[in-house]
């Protein structure tokens, strides 16, 4: 009977051994497979092994869920897009009834700089707006019996270029006088590619000395190349003179070289910009890569073309040391 006992006594120890170092073995696997990361890459990435508890508390075993695993989304560099300036946003425009339409709706608002483009853009487009800028019939701007013309292909090319930029304003009536009106406005305003502009016309009045005093304010400050175009034509008016003491050149070479030197500055001289555009369309004076070779090619000989560029330089160097009298003004 005594004997019995023990053995029973034994048999009990023994499950309870067994019973609690089966669970710390299954506990002790939990971790080790958990914490193993050959075990975690074997698995794929939004499974894991969790242990699932009694309602006792005691610990039944372990098994494998899925657990959605969330990846944020890299969002790369963040790329800024520099605002266009009014005048970038002129030279881009590919319709420029939209540029124009744009800052007529806020006019009372707008810019000087915003009115002078404005202006631009009635100018670019004039053989397109409404009659109430001419009192002449309106013709085609090649006529049909110029097919024969050896630059006709790219006559009728600058032309479809034209029509396509200044779609829209064929039904457009501006007010009297409207590009005046916007010019002086932009000039009232300070803006100085319109200050510019109206030298000439401030020399013609007899404000010679308010015009040369205006010039030399703009010739400190930026270097625009609309402004440089207002004060090139104020310079035709005035001069044309070079260095000091003063060379007098020859008036178209002066003019050329003036010209160049703007496209040194930054105005579109390219093969379809406006100005080279425009010589095509009325001077059947086509094919130029840029203004200078339309100078080389068109303008002079092989023997004048040397003092076309000498004369660009002087008109350079007067500029960058900002020196109206070397571009032979306010003598």
């Amino acid at each position: 009977m005594k004997l019995s006992v023990k053995v029973s006594a034994l048999v009990l120890a023994v499950l309870i051994v067994g019973y609690f170092g089966w669970s710390q073995f299954a506990r002790d696997n939990t971790r080790s497979e958990n914490g193993n990361p050959s075990s975690a890459a074997a698995r794929p990435a939004s499974e894991a092994k969790v242990s699932v508890l009694q309602p006792n508390g005691s610990e039944k075993s372990t098994r494998e869920i899925d657990i959605p695993k969330t990846v944020a989304k890299d969002p790369g560099p963040v790329i800024v897009v520099p605002k266009l300036t009014i005048r970038q946003e002129f030279e881009q425009s590919r319709k420029l009834k939209q540029f124009f339409d744009k800052y007529l709706a806020s006019l009372n608002s707008a810019s000087g700089e915003a009115k002078f483009y404005m202006a631009e853009v009635l100018q670019h487009c004039s053989s397109y707006v409404g009659r109430s800028l001419s009192k002449l019939p309106r013709r085609p701007l090649i006529e049909e019996g110029e097919k024969k013309h050896p630059n006709f292909e790219e006559r009728s090319a600058a032309v479809q270029r034209r029509t396509s930029e200044c779609e829209g304003f064929e039904t457009y009536e501006p007010p009297s006088e409207f590009v005046t009106t916007l010019m002086n406005d932009a000039a009232k305003q300070g803006f100085p590619a319109a200050q510019a502009a109206a030298l000439v016309n401030m020399q013609i009045a007899g404000n010679t000395q308010e015009a040369y005093s205006l010039a030399s304010t703009l010739i400190k400050g930026e270097l625009d190349p609309y402004m440089l175009r207002g004060l090139l034509e104020y310079a035709l008016r005035v001069g044309p003179a070079l260095g000091d003491p003063p060379v007098i050149p020859k008036r178209d070479q002066y003019a050329d070289a003036w010209q160049l030197a703007i496209c040194d500055f930054g105005m579109d001289c390219s093969a379809n910009s406006p100005i080279l555009s425009q010589i095509c369309i009325m001077s059947a004076r086509c094919g130029a890569a840029s203004y200078e070779e339309y100078v080389a090619k068109y303008r002079y000989s092989s023997a004048e073309l040397p003092e076309v560029l000498r004369i660009r330089q002087l008109i350079l160097l007067a500029l960058q040391q900002r020196k109206l009298v070397a571009l032979g003004i306010g003598r």
